[in-house]
């Protein structure tokens, strides 16, 4: 999966996916509601926000007329991406934009920055205010979240993959958030760089060739022109809106691109949700009627007048470009004179070509006309000349090919469940530290969408992950996520969770989900319904992703049979995708509409922009009566849309009742029922293919044949009809290898229905992919662009269920694929060379359910080696519970691995490893780490305790560096017979390993060291005496304790007799950059409490003066991470001047002193770093957080200075500290 990881990180974001064949909606309203009321089956999908429609198509108006949710920093944000697959997160976390970037404009929504890091980049960051009030951070405000409540229009609109794609509008590269604080993400947005707007560019010193203008004109007339065609109205056309970049070419030196689409209008959303009034722009630039707020003199308002809007205001732009140098023109109010002024105004710019000019007066005069309706729509038709320049722009047009920005994945590669898979981890905090604020009252609601997508990511986390995704599933459902709702019975009923709705409740979701295209189901006594919910969603339009399914008008027409005439009226096409109202009528199953349209003599095969015909649409639906009226009016039964996806790909969308004959119709009439699915491959993709995905579980698609399809839904009544006309039953997905068969497949979803079908059909279970892998390995093996992005843990959850229901499958699995000639211990050509049951146990898979089944059927564990020689049971103890797919299968799965081996005390390779080492390695909860000691130590010969690593260390000295629960953990195994005497590499006691741990407190360990002297002896002084002083290296726990700002455990283990070797020198730390060889404890004191100083004042500037400052300081947040966890942190800064303070008095003296010299700079000491740093944070040496506790730090730094040793801060404060 790295490698995998490797190549998205790495992608170049060259391609955009116009011709995209993504079938994953956007929730219906009646999906999002929280009321819980009978579902009525008759209504669902009837509203005209269809669910099958593009993000910007369903959110614009309700944005602009103030019905969206208002956009709050990261779950709407957040939602919208997913969506859309623009890269990111960037965060620029570490050095934000107010430290290194440098501002270069800035507008009421956002400001923009430059910075150096990203070439050919500006950064629109949000303006929100930076308050310094706890609940007024970005998730909470209410200022804040109004601020942005356009972005979402910017960003939709620019992450439309066509306008993406387009010369002539700017590009959005990625997203991402700022932290002018530390407790404060603003949202950012990265647009490749302008050289300026284009008002500023005409204003500017230098000239502009009328040849330049010329093609900047051009250029705002074609992107407009794109966003016209899209439906898609701009809403504020004028200079500043337009940037100006550079152009490709000497003949074409600059290029114009449209900005700004705060402000934008969707026409493809339904009608009758449009007035005058939503149409903003810039006064200066607006129509008269717009101004006014009347068109009752040109018939009134439609949506379709707001293009003939725009018209206006690029009939302004074109003359302020030509005689205004980007100032906006004032016109007379009189048409006819202003009519005259215009023609006058270029007539007097003589530099202008005759025939440049009088093309240009007539593009003016017409898009100024004083009827909207007579306004011709722009478009670079309007100023086409036979000129040079023309030319060029043409040329420059036609060849263009997007500029590749490195580090930019491609969109078809970060939406959906990939989005949620590419997570970055700190985006994920953020969201649940909002979430619970959200919870609390102090937050909006979360969106159901992002709830739901944080429990996948979450799977599998460290420590544990189950009960807050499951926490989370539950919650996204109450926000009425219809895909969580589908899916929440199954996945609490795997983990024993008592459900929070009732059956009545629990059934509607189910139904409702079933009627959006839900296919994993368990009808059990609600059969029929299921069967009713199925129709629905075929009525509606099964799968089909197209905007017409949102339009009322196209919906009225086509029930109402009025197909005929819509066509008259408005021609065949209905939809910017270039459907007809054929393609419709096929897919809301009307046959009287496609009869009719037949009988008129449509054309039966017309294909739109992704090669789709009507039948393919009645296909996608499962309308089996229209696709018997299409085949017998002539349609091709072997079309294919531009991925190679026929028909029969859909075969198993047919009501069951149809399958037969549909299928036989079409073999007949030549389908091939071995058509093989030809994915997109974007370029620079690493060869993964694109994924199509669905709204519900499994929410991707499967490549490959019909067969592949039919088995993925789990329909045996299709399989049946394509086996009988000749389906191959191996068929496998294009260019892959037999990973991809369907019996392979089914096997890695743990479909043992299927898999029994399937070899019970001459499926063959001896295959082998390119790597020798068997179907056995390939449970296991995962690949994201075969088996998608969802965690292997949900597909069991949503398709076993229980634990114990769960092994039962996965044991008939393994048996059903070993009598189709499976080899149970096949090893694979990978390194090192893995069998099922280690593939099964390999780091990151850790298949509890697998394991089991393949002991069951007898696998070797002895020939089952993994990397670094490690044993399945090495393996198996190195995870935890609460992080595999079923934590309740850790102990059984363990005692079954152990039983199956007749010893247990092998060790791995280099580090010379037992289990029992690894097991107190790993951060069990410390129940199940006993349990699992006890199933070792009670095996027929039991794991031997004391067993040594390589490099010396024991169950016992691990179990005492843990950092969950070292206490209880070393003195259980110290109960069960641990050594504590056996010292550590270099000669370290066991000590050493207490005082150094950073999850101790030093009461801890204090009283830790106290409890193991005493199960040595009652006198805990003779104990240390006899069995510890003598060690050649015992003084490493004073330094330890030293290190870590322990004055308590530093006393005890002066009293314990380690003061007669409180001035041994001793190496340095691994990690310190000290010069010197030899240092002291107290050098190690000193050195130590410096970084923790330090550390601490870094730490501190990092959080605004004030409340969050006090917060952060009140939750332990600006203290040295190194020294352990927020409150341990805390403690070592305000313990080591007491550390330091007891070794001194003790007698402790510094290496220098002990050697006579004055220079003691082989530490660190505060001098150079206050003189050089400190007031970059905000402070100076007096007026430091806790200056009078440090002044032992002043005290005891020597500089060598010639000043006798005196004190940096007291030459410059003429004394000492305090």
């Amino acid at each position: 999966m790295s490698e995998y990881d490797d190549i998205l990180n790495t992608l170049d974001d060259n391609y955009y996916s116009i011709d995209g064949d993504d079938l994953s909606p956007s929730i219906q309203p009646w999906s999002n509601s929280t009321d819980i009321e009978e579902l009525d089956l008759e209504s669902l999908n009837l509203s005209s926000d269809s669910s099958w429609i593009d993000p910007l198509e369903s959110a614009i108006t309700a944005t602009r007329n103030g019905s969206a949710p208002v956009l709050s920093t990261l779950s709407q944000f957040t939602t919208i991406l997913s969506q859309t697959g623009i890269h990111g997160p960037r965060l620029l976390k570490a050095v934000n934009l107010s430290a290194r970037a440098t501002k270069i404009g800035s507008g009421a929504q956002f400001t923009v920055f430059k910075d150096p890091i990203f070439e050919g980049e500006v950064i629109k960051r949000v303006n929100v205010p930076l308050s310094s009030r706890a609940e007024q951070r970005f998730a909470a405000s209410t200022d804040y979240r109004l601020q942005l409540k356009t972005l979402e229009l910017e960003l939709l609109s620019l992450c439309n993959p066509i306008l993406r794609a387009h010369p002539n509008i700017t590009s959005l590269l990625a997203w991402g958030f700022d932290f002018p604080f530390a407790d404060l993400a603003v949202p950012v947005l990265f647009m490749e760089a302008a050289i300026m707007p284009l008002g500023d560019f005409l204003l500017a010193a230098e000239q502009r060739d009328v040849g330049v203008r010329y093609q900047l004109a051009l250029g705002v007339a074609n992107g407009l022109e794109a966003l016209h065609n899209l439906k898609i109205v701009h809403g504020d056309v004028k200079p500043d809106n337009v940037l100006v970049f550079a152009g490709p070419s000497d003949n074409m030196p600059f290029q114009a691109k449209l900005s700004d689409f705060g402000v934008c209008v969707d026409l493809e959303a339904p009608e009758g949700r449009f007035t005058l009034d939503d149409y903003r722009g810039t006064p200066a630039w607006l129509a008269p009627e717009v101004l006014n707020g009347d068109v009752s003199r040109f018939g009134g308002f439609s949506p379709e007048l707001m293009f003939r809007f725009d018209a206006y205001s690029f009939g302004m732009v074109l003359l302020s470009i030509f005689t205004k140098d980007g100032d906006a023109p004032v016109l007379d109010s009189d048409f006819d004179k202003s009519s005259d002024q215009i023609s006058t105004s270029l007539n007097d710019r003589k530099d202008i070509p005759s025939s440049i000019r009088k093309q240009l007066r007539n593009a003016v005069l017409s898009l100024l006309s004083e009827d909207p309706r007579a306004r011709p729509l722009p478009s670079s038709a309007l100023l086409k000349t036979d000129t040079p320049a023309y030319a060029s722009w043409l040329s420059s047009i036609q060849s263009n090919s997007t500029t590749t920005h490195v580090g930019i994945i491609d969109p078809i590669y970060n939406k959906g469940p990939l989005f949620w898979y590419r997570l970055d981890e700190s985006i994920r905090i953020e969201l649940e530290e909002q979430h619970a604020l959200s919870k609390e009252g102090n937050a909006p609601p979360f969106a159901g969408d992002v709830l739901f997508g944080i429990a996948q990511t979450i799977t599998g986390q460290k420590p544990a992950y189950l009960d807050r995704m499951l926490g989370y599933l539950g919650d996204a459902a109450k926000a009425g996520h219809s895909p969580a709702r589908a899916v929440y019975m199954q996945i609490m009923e795997a983990h024993g969770q008592t459900l929070e709705f009732t059956q009545d409740v629990l059934d509607e979701w189910m139904l409702q989900a079933v009627s959006e295209g839900y296919f994993f189901a368990k009808p059990g006594r609600l059969v029929k319904r299921v069967e009713e919910a199925k129709d629905q969603f075929r009525i509606h339009g099964g799968f089909c992703s197209d905007a017409f399914l949102g339009k009322n008008d196209v919906k009225a027409a086509i029930a109402g049979n009025k197909v005929l005439e819509w066509k008259s009226k408005r021609g065949d096409v209905v939809d910017r995708k270039g459907n007809t109202i054929l393609h419709a009528a096929a897919a809301f199953g009307s046959v009287d509409a496609v009869q009719s349209l037949l009988d008129a003599q449509m054309e039966v095969d017309m294909e739109n922009e992704n090669s789709e015909t009507p039948l393919y649409k009645a296909f996608q639906a499962g309308h089996a009566k229209v696709i018997e009226v299409l085949l017998d009016h002539g349609a091709s039964a072997s079309c294919t849309t531009r991925q190679k996806i026929t028909p029969l790909h859909w075969l198993f969308m047919v009501p069951e009742a149809s399958i037969h004959q549909i299928a036989k119709r079409m073999a007949e009439k030549g389908a091939d029922v071995n058509a093989v699915m030809e994915p997109v491959i974007k370029e620079n993709s690493g060869g993964f293919p694109e994924k199509i995905q669905i709204l519900h579980y499994p929410f991707e698609l499967p490549h490959g044949t019909p067969s592949h399809w039919a088995c993925f839904f789990r329909n045996m009544t299709a399989m049946d009809a394509l086996i009988s006309l000749g389906a191959n039953v191996n068929a496998v997905y294009h260019g892959q290898d037999s990973s991809t068969t369907p019996l392979a497949l089914a096997a890695y979803f743990g479909e043992t229905t299927i898999a029994k079908y399937l070899t019970s059909h001459s499926a063959d279970g001896t295959l082998f992919d390119s790597m020798k892998r068997n179907t056995l390995h390939g449970i296991t093996k995962y690949f994201p662009d075969r088996h998608g992005y969802l965690p292997h843990h949900w597909h069991y959850w949503i398709r076993h269920g229980t634990w114990e229901n769960h092994l039962s499958q996965m044991i008939d699995l393994v048996k059903v694929l070993v009598d189709a000639g499976a080899d149970l211990n096949a090893k694979d050509k990978g390194y090192p060379s893995l069998t099922p049951i280690a593939a099964a146990a390999d780091p990151g898979v850790w298949d509890g359910g697998m394991i089991c089944a393949l002991l069951d059927s007898g696998a070797d564990l002895s020939e089952s080696i993994l990397s670094a020689g490690n044993t399945v049971l090495h393996s198996w103890v190195s995870i935890i519970g609460p992080r595999l797919d079923y934590p309740n299968s850790y102990i059984p799965t363990l005692q079954k691995i152990v039983n199956a081996m007749p010893n247990i005390d092998i060790i791995n390779r280099f580090e010379e490893e037992t289990p029992l080492h690894l097991l107190s390695t790993i951060y069990h909860p410390e129940d199940e780490f006993e349990t699992a000691c006890n199933v070792l130590l009670d095996h027929s010969l039991p794991a031997n305790i004391n067993a040594k690593t390589r490099r010396g260390e024991t169950p016992l000295s691990i179990a005492l560096e843990t950092n969950l629960n070292p206490i209880r953990r070393g003195r259980f195994l110290l109960e069960k017979g641990a050594d504590p005497l056996i010292p550590k590499d270099q000669g370290r006691d066991i000590f050493y390993s207490i005082a150094n741990n950073v999850v101790l407190t030093d009461q801890d360990s204090h009283d830790l060291i106290q409890r193991f002297l005493l199960h040595l002896n009652p006198d805990i002084q003779q104990a240390y005496k006899t069995h510890y002083l003598l060690n050649p290296n015992s003084n490493a726990t004073l330094f330890a304790a030293a290190s870590r700002g322990k004055p308590q455990t530093t006393s005890l283990l002066l009293t314990l007799g380690l003061i007669k070797s409180i001035n041994n020198p001793s190496n340095p730390r691994s990690n310190s950059t000290s010069k010197s060889e030899r240092w002291t404890p107290l050098d190690q004191a000193l050195h130590s409490a410096e970084i923790t100083r330090r550390a601490h004042m870094r730490r501190l500037a990092s959080y605004k003066a004030g409340i969050a400052r006090t917060k952060a300081l009140e939750a332990d947040l600006v203290y040295d991470e190194n020294q352990g966890p927020p409150s341990r942190a805390a403690e070592a800064y305000r313990l080591f001047p007491d550390v330091i303070r007891i070794l001194r008095d003790a007698g402790a003296k510094r290496m220098c002193e002990l050697e006579g010299t004055s220079k003691g700079d082989y530490i660190e000491q505060p001098g150079e770093w206050d003189k050089r740093d400190i007031l970059e944070y905000g402070f100076t040496a007096e007026t430091q957080p806790d200056r009078e506790g440090w002044g032992c730090l002043y005290e005891l730094a020597r500089y060598g200075d010639g000043n006798g040793g005196r004190s940096w801060l007291g030459l410059i404060t003429g004394g000492r500290m305090g």
